[in-house]
Parts: C-alpha cells; structure tokens; sequence
C-alpha cells in the first residue's frame, strides 16, 4: 500500500513540475513578445521618440544591455531564493517597464523602460531551466529546453505578426496597455502554482537530499575556470545571431527596403521563428539520438551560414523560394539551443542556475552588441546599403561551426564541481565505477 502511494505521488509530482515549467516557458513566451515588439513598430518608435535609424537601435538594445549585465546575479539569486519569487518578481518588472515604456515619449524613459524589461525577462528562460533541473530527471532536459526554446519563438512570431495586426487595428500604445495588463495576471498564476523545492521534489531516485548551502564565489570561480563553458557560450552567442540580431531586430526593416509591406515583411521575419521552433526540439532529440553534443552544434552552424550568405547575396529571388530559406535560416540556427545541453552535462545540480546564467549572458551579447552595430551602420552608409550591414551574419556563424569543431564531446559527461573542478571523466570512473544496470542512478555519484 506504502509503495503504492509513493508511486502515485512521484507521478502527480512529475506532472506538477511539468506544468510548473510549462508555466514558466508561458513567461519566457511573454518576454519574448515584449524584447521582439518594438521591429514591427519602428517607424512609430522614431516618430514618437524624434530619434534616428541609429538611436533607435539603441533604444531596443537596452533590453539586451540588462539581460547581459544581470544574468550572472539572475543564476546566483534564482540558486538562493528559487524560480517561485524570482520568476513572479520578474515578471512583474516586465509589466510595469511595458507600461512605463508607452506612458511618455521621454527617450531616457523610453531607454530605463526597456532596460527594466530587459531585467525581468533576463529571469524567465533560467528559471524554466533551473525548474527542470530542479525536479525532473536528467534525461528529460533537453527535451525541456527544446519546448521552452519552442514557446519563446512564438512568443517572436506574436511580437512580429500579431503586434502588427493589433497596431493596425488599436495601434501600437493600446496594444503594449494591454500586454502589460497580461503580464500582471502571468505574475499572480506563477505565485500561486509555482512551489519551492521543498514542495514538489521528482527526481530519478526515490532519495531525497537536503539543499547544499550556495557558496556563491567559489561557485562562479569554478564556472569560469571551465574553458568549455567559454567556447560554448561564444557558440550559442554566433548561432543565434540570425534570431537575435536579425529576426528580432533588423529583419523587418530589411524586407521593407526589398518592397514588402509590413504585413509580408513580418510573416517573413515570422518564417525565421517558426523554423527555429521546430527545430528546438528536433535538435535536442537528434542530439539524444546521436548521443553528440557537437556534431548538431557544427551542422546547425554552417548550415545556416550558407543559407544566410544566399539570402543577402541572391538577386530577384521569389518570394516562395526567400520563405523557405527564411524558415531552414530558423531551423538550423536552432541547434543554438544544444549549447545549455553542454552546461548542464558539466556542472552539478546546486551551481546548474548559475552555470547557465553565465552561458545565456554570453549568447545575449550577439543581441547587446549587434542590434545598435547594425544601427550605427546603417546611419552611416545609408539603408539602401542593408545587404552590406548584415553581411556580419554568415560570417559570425561560420566562425560559430569553427569553434564546433573544437568544442570537446559533453555527452553522457560527468559534471565538475565546485571542490573538484578539474575531476575527469576518466578519473572519476576509476574512482566510481559506474552501476550496473537498474542498480542506482549516475546522477548520485
């Protein structure tokens, strides 16, 4: 009867989490529409702020200058305190940014307001991490990051194709009213379904252990010293670039200057989020598939390179045949996502928030800095010349697959840990040999 119970609460336990997550990602849905808004309304955000092509690029990189700058303090507090308060809080911080963000044409509070987006959205896509670490198993983490990688995108196409009908039909400040509205009521449902570790425990053993106390610079020490996680960041960094910079950003303006009207232009840019929302889980499942890290992240790369450099190189292409490597453009770039596969396979479970913090810091330094480089260009050579401005993009993903190549195989690895670092694969199986079938769990090491 015990044995009974206990199995029927491991399994109402796996589908909280599940929903728990699922909650999470519906966060990192709604940042996302927030961070992408602003390409479907350039042309207002300039009238409306008096700024040029260059300031406005700035304008929208400030959500990115937040992102960056607290994502190591996003790992450390979401470790400390847990997704519940942290993601509530942040969500919050979202909403009142949005609104803050429409109530003046201040251009310093139009920037302190995407910053302060910029802030809370830097918890979401962590937190949904750190719940899946937390409470799932470890083989069900890809997979995860795949789904939440999945409602991000469509929370692009929403800043891009519904943002644009919603403009047309309230215009763009009744349209964010409203999303910031959205966002306080997310904030109330992650209060109250969300539960704290000691809460909802699901994990491959039946065992539970007490919470390790955060020691917070050793920890980040640690972290840093991995030369893997460097190399890995700056991979998802490149990979993302045709999301990051191009859809999210310049895509729209882009097609604009090649004759298409809003509408088209978007569900163009649209094409690029839709790819990268199927190919988030298909990667992670040819990644289990495989049982490879790095052959998905070299493929995706250079895959995407040729297809961007055909792209902007090719003349008088149709419209079908531009869609369909605007959608492969999407698809391939989404083997970004097996990068927070690598951090995971190499850090333990007490560190995991930090560690992939400190990755999603670096891959949102392509966003940080290349939205307002791509700006900057374009008001100094003049937009008839965009093709030029975004020429950095094949070349970056290139260099992207180089640093594949190099990236050594985390599969199956064995996480480092804050008292032992430099413990291997090899030493560790000499020092635990690895059970047997059905006689315990590798995660218990």
């Amino acid at each position: 009867m015990k044995r009974c119970m206990l199995l029927s609460n491991n399994k109402q336990n796996f589908y909280r989490a599940i929903t728990m997550c699922i909650l999470g990602a519906l966060f990192y849905y709604y940042e996302y529409y927030l961070r992408v808004a602003p390409s479907a309304i350039t042309a207002e955000l300039t009238n409306y702020y008096n700024i040029s092509i260059a300031e406005l690029g700035h304008l929208v990189a400030c959500y990115s200058y937040a992102y960056v700058l607290v994502q190591i303090p996003v790992g450390i507090m979401m470790d400390r305190f847990g997704p519940r308060k942290m993601l509530t809080m942040a969500c919050l911080a979202c909403a009142m940014g949005t609104y803050i963000f429409i109530s003046s044409d201040s251009f310093l509070l139009g920037q302190l307001s995407r910053f302060m987006i910029g802030f809370g959205s830097a918890f979401a896509y962590v937190g949904v991490l750190k719940m899946a670490t937390l409470w799932l198993p470890r083989q069900y983490f890809a997979v995860v990051v795949g789904i939440c990688t999945s409602l991000g995108i469509a929370g692009g196409l929403s800043g891009t194709i519904l943002m644009t009908h919603l403009v047309d039909v309230f215009g763009w400040q009744q349209s964010l009213y409203y999303s910031a509205g959205i966002g306080i009521l997310l904030s109330i449902l992650l209060w109250i379904w969300i539960k704290e570790q000691d809460s909802v425990i699901v994990a491959a053993t039946t065992t539970t252990t007490a919470t390790t106390r955060i020691r917070i610079l050793p920890n980040l020490i640690t972290i840093i010293k991995i030369p893997t996680i460097w190399i890995n960041g700056f991979i998802g960094c490149l990979t993302y670039i045709p999301i990051s910079m191009f859809a999210d950003m310049w895509a729209i303006p882009y097609f604009k200057t090649l004759g298409l009207d809003r509408n088209a232009a978007a569900w163009g840019a649209s094409l690029i989020y839709i790819g990268f929302g199927i190919g988030g889980p298909l990667w992670g499942i040819i990644s289990s598939k495989l049982q490879s890290r790095r052959i998905p992240l070299i493929t995706g790369a250079f895959c995407a390179a040729i297809i961007a450099i055909i792209i902007l190189c090719s003349e008088n292409m149709t419209l079908v045949n531009m869609q369909v490597l605007l959608f492969l453009l999407g698809l391939f770039s989404a083997a970004e996502i097996l990068v927070f596969a690598v951090t995971n396979d190499i850090v333990t479970k007490n560190i995991s928030a930090t560690a992939l913090s400190f990755t999603n810091m670096i891959i949102m330094l392509s966003a940080a800095v290349l939205i307002p480089f791509v700006g900057m260009v374009l008001n100094y050579i003049g937009q008839e010349y965009f093709t030029l401005a975004l020429g950095i993009m094949p070349i970056l993903l290139v260099i992207a697959g180089l640093l594949s190549i190099i990236l050594k195989e985390t599969y199956h690895n064995y996480p480092v840990t804050p008292n032992n670092p430099h413990l291997t694969r090899s030493r560790l199986r000499r020092a635990h040999p690895l059970p047997r079938s059905g006689e315990g769990n590798v995660d218990a090491i």
